[in-house]
């Protein structure tokens, strides 16, 4: 049976190679802009009717591969531009976008070793090498699964099977009431696991945080008594390093301690944060990160990795076994299963992940990931500075990481509620004009304007232009009231 026309054409060396050219230079034309001011929009607006007619259309006519990618690129927030101040997404290596549509092209499932040799010990290397910068010793180990959220799941599932007695998988949880103890100011994601977990929304117990929304470590043993006193069994604490709104980063070591102290479970929530590891400049804000059972770190965050990329370290690589087991004192036998990775992870068909982190470290060495650390972070205590010396603007905490959180005070408010509702007016006004690409989150129930900067082309004079078009939307609105 000869393959039909479409299957031979979709094959075709001759066809893939004018396909990748095509695709190839696009990306390179986004290499160029990315280096300077870019004369295209950031944000590519918010008119969302607009959109979506636009792609009815190419959707409903007879284009070709260069026009829809192109229009693609027009439609799409530039990540690379550094006016994109926004969400926590990496603006990623060209190489490791490559590597990672080699990765696509493989399609090696890694649930079983058979599947993904190759990548199944690239992937236990770049484990050991991460998991040494953590400060883990030879016994540790771990996975990589496809974002945070899932490697914070699968780390409390972890914590669930060492820490809860009995067989919760056969038997549910029986007469206890599980809960883990987490800072308010945690990502969504762990309560999100909690309750898929099947414990209920009061199984998360949030510990307050002081001014700069840092976990009050003080309050822990007079939560722990009264929670336990309540009849909360808690199995584990999480400390954040850093926190998603102001990027902040809790006192590890006061975790660590207070875990052994009563036999909890201890994680580390650092996604964000993690990437300071390979810093020896800012590495000092995960002091206490060793001592953790568990880690979770995304390289797609402040590791210049297309998403999704999550390492998932334990201390104790036997632990990495317990996750989906059906008794808590679960040995890996025989040792061959060693290799597969079905039943240490959620997926079942997993991504070669960790190709495109190799192959960075092999070129660029760990010496890329600093410099970017470097200089963001350094990037955002510039950008505090700055603010403190506006008239009209007020900070919201000293940076830690690469997130700042600010607000604009405009002198005919009020109330914290007018001022709250400028912030909205501008960012929307900021998101209409295209220009700049920011965000706004809410700290002790006020609004403010945060930017996460995560491009390694933004200088000091992007923010600088950025609180400018800022002062001058402000204007407007003050003009217009």
């Amino acid at each position: 049976i000869q393959l039909n026309m479409k299957l031979k054409e979709a094959y075709s060396k001759d066809e893939f190679l004018k396909q990748l050219k095509v695709i190839g230079n696009l990306i390179a034309s986004q290499i160029d802009t990315s280096k300077v001011e870019p004369e295209q929009l950031t944000y590519p607006g918010f008119d969302t009717a607009k959109l979506r007619r636009n792609w009815t259309e190419i959707f409903a006519t007879d284009n070709s591969i260069e026009s829809i990618l192109n229009e693609v690129v027009i439609d799409s927030t530039k990540l690379h531009s550094p006016n994109f101040m926004g969400h926590q997404v990496s603006a990623p290596l060209p190489l490791a976008a490559l590597i990672e549509a080699l990765s696509a092209y493989l399609n090696n499932g890694m649930a079983i070793y058979e599947m993904g040799p190759a990548a199944t010990f690239i992937e236990k290397l770049v484990v050991e090498q991460v998991a040494k910068l953590v400060g883990y010793t030879a016994n540790a180990g771990g996975i990589f699964t496809s974002g945070g959220s899932i490697g914070n799941f699968t780390a409390l599932l972890a914590a669930r099977q060492n820490k809860l007695p009995g067989n919760v998988w056969q038997n549910g949880y029986a007469n206890l009431q599980p809960a883990v103890m987490v800072s308010e100011q945690a990502h969504y994601s762990i309560a999100r696991a909690v309750q898929m977990m099947g414990m209920g929304e009061s199984a998360v117990i949030k510990l307050p945080t002081d001014e700069n929304f840092r976990v009050k470590t003080t309050e822990f043993e007079r939560i722990y008594a009264e929670e336990t006193k309540n009849g909360k069994f808690i199995f584990a604490i999480i400390g954040s390093a850093c926190t998603t709104s102001t990027g902040t980063h809790d006192k590890l070591i006061d975790f660590a301690n207070f875990a052994q102290k009563h036999n909890l479970w201890f994680h580390v929530d650092a996604a964000h944060g993690g990437g300071a590891l390979f810093s020896s400049k800012y590495k000092k804000l995960l002091q206490g990160i060793e001592l953790a059972d568990s880690v979770v770190i995304d390289f797609h965050k402040m590791l210049l990795m297309p998403a999704l990329a999550t390492a998932v370290l334990y201390k104790s690589e036997v632990h990495s076994y317990e996750v989906f087991s059906q008794k808590a004192d679960y040995i890996l036998s025989p040792d061959s299963l060693e290799l597969d990775y079905a039943h240490r992870t959620l997926e079942c068909t997993k991504h070669m992940i960790t190709l495109k982190i190799f192959i960075a470290l092999k070129v660029y060495g760990e010496e890329i990931f600093e410099e970017f650390v470097d200089k963001t972070y350094d990037l955002a205590r510039e950008f505090y500075r700055i603010i403190l010396e506006e008239p009209n603007f007020e900070a919201a905490h000293i940076p830690e990481s690469n997130i700042f959180c600010f607000r604009y005070l405009p002198s005919n408010a009020k109330s914290d509620a007018e001022i709250s509702e400028f912030q909205i007016k501008i960012r929307n006004q900021l998101l209409e004009n295209g220009k700049y690409y920011i965000v706004k989150t809410v700290l002790n129930g006020k609004v403010y304007l945060r930017v996460t900067l995560m491009n390694p082309f933004t200088e000091s004079e992007h923010v600088v232009a950025l609180i400018n078009f800022i002062k001058s939307i402000a204007n407007k609105l003050n003009s217009n009231e």
